[in-house]
């Protein structure tokens, strides 16, 4: 029926986004902050996250900054004598503050550690100390360091779980007894800052919800997650939404079928989005629709093909069949040929490339040979890591372009009101 191929962004808007009610007394198309904990960035939220990514730190607490007596190379210009300094790694003097950084719920598993675009190269733990700041003495006669520098700071990593309260160093504002249980963070009582008394850009590729052994969570999970959990999606209860049958009713054109038979898998968070945009990116990027109809939301594959693949097969939906007197005011809209394309570019973050963004293109050669190279807008798959799966990801967008081209709309009696 038609109903089931609108988009849920032609619903009606209101408190709940489109859709239907749910358990939670908040917004329920926004990710919820995770509990009373605030960040010291506006606006930052914990995020949840599925799979496998990289995901940036947000500062949880942070005390004084300590400013060094010259925040300059050693070797360029000595300092007071007798002097304790603080440093960096590099020998550069640096100032320092205490300071909590939290990653993503836990518990997780933090695989690498990045500082600005360095990568760790060593145990993350071992990187981690690294981050902090390291004390030396200078010689009252040249100006020089007496010795080699050493370690004067305490940073560990924490996957999220038995987490003690923080207890700030001297003179710091309090934490109030928090600990952030259930958040991955990283605490330091001396992270060494940059030159201009700032942060590092510290981030992590973590480990984290639904992961299998390829790093990346099965679609149908994530999707199930955002759709049901009332701590970071909507909430809604399994009986209103359509995951593991097709709008026929049948599991084989179901989008878990469908995931599995294309082998899509995910990874990504639901943290400054809202959790509706959340769902529907991850839609998308699986080449598939979400629809609100007969009170439930509904994941519709847009595959027309049947296609076997990981010992299953998906079937698209049984076609509904109407009597000539269910419907009226039919229209039908079709696409020009002028107006096709036959060139799409997906991009992603590759995890190959420690998660830079890449692009990939699929262009149909016959097409393209007859009536020249006609490129989309380039189409973002956030929730895809791999290079494979975006490439067919752009295969199926060129196809749908070129071979699904009209759209009939009508309308029905009132026997099919939902």
């Amino acid at each position: 029926m038609s109903q089931d191929r609108d988009r849920v962004g032609d619903l009606p808007t209101g408190t709940d986004g489109g859709y239907p009610p749910n358990r939670r007394g908040d917004d329920p198309t926004r990710a919820p902050v995770v509990p009373t904990w605030t960040s010291v960035e506006e606006g930052a939220v914990i995020p949840a996250v599925w799979g496998r990514c990289r995901v940036p730190a947000i500062v949880l607490y942070q005390g004084l900054v300590h400013q060094p007596d010259a925040a300059t190379y050693l070797s360029a210009s000595p300092v007071s004598p007798n002097a304790t300094q603080y440093v960096d790694e590099d020998w550069k003097i640096v100032p320092f503050r205490s300071a909590v950084l939290a990653f993503a719920l836990g518990p997780v598993t933090i695989q690498k550690l990045w500082r600005d675009d360095e990568l760790s190269t060593i145990t993350v733990a071992t990187f981690a100390q690294k981050l902090g700041a390291y004390h030396v003495t200078f010689s009252a006669a040249s100006g020089k360091p007496v010795a080699v520098y050493t370690l004067d700071s305490t940073t560990t990593l924490h996957s999220g779980t038995s987490l003690s309260a923080w207890v700030p160093p001297a003179g710091d504002p309090s934490a109030n007894g928090q600990a952030w249980e259930g958040v991955a963070q990283l605490r330091s009582d001396k992270l060494a800052l940059n030159e201009s008394g700032k942060f590092y850009e510290v981030s992590a590729d973590l480990i984290a919800l639904r992961s299998v052994s390829s790093g990346d969570a099965p679609a149908r999970d994530v999707m199930y997650d955002l759709l049901t959990s009332t701590e970071y999606g909507l909430g809604l209860d399994p009986s209103q939404i359509q995951i593991d049958t097709g709008i026929d009713g049948n599991a084989a054109s179901s989008f878990d079928r469908w995931c599995v038979a294309n082998d899509f898998k995910v990874s990504g968070s639901a943290s400054k989005q809202t959790v509706k945009e959340s769902i529907e990116t991850l839609a998308a990027s699986c080449f598939a629709s979400v629809v609100y109809s007969e009170g439930k939301v509904k994941i519709v594959p847009l595959g027309a093909e049947s296609l076997t693949g990981n010992s299953v097969t998906y079937t698209p939906p049984t076609p509904v069949a109407l009597d000539a007197s269910d419907w009226k005011d039919l229209s039908f809209d079709g696409v020009p040929e002028d107006e096709v394309f036959n060139t799409w570019t997906v991009r992603f973050q590759d995890r190959a490339t420690d998660y830079e963004e890449r692009i990939v293109q699929y262009q149909d050669a016959g097409h393209s040979q007859r009536y020249g190279v006609k490129r989309a807008d380039e189409f973002s798959a956030p929730w895809l890591k791999d290079r494979n799966r975006a490439y067919r990801l752009a295969q199926y967008l060129t196809k749908q372009s070129l071979y699904q081209r009209a759209s009939v709309r009508f309308t029905l009696s009132r026997q099919y009101a939902l």
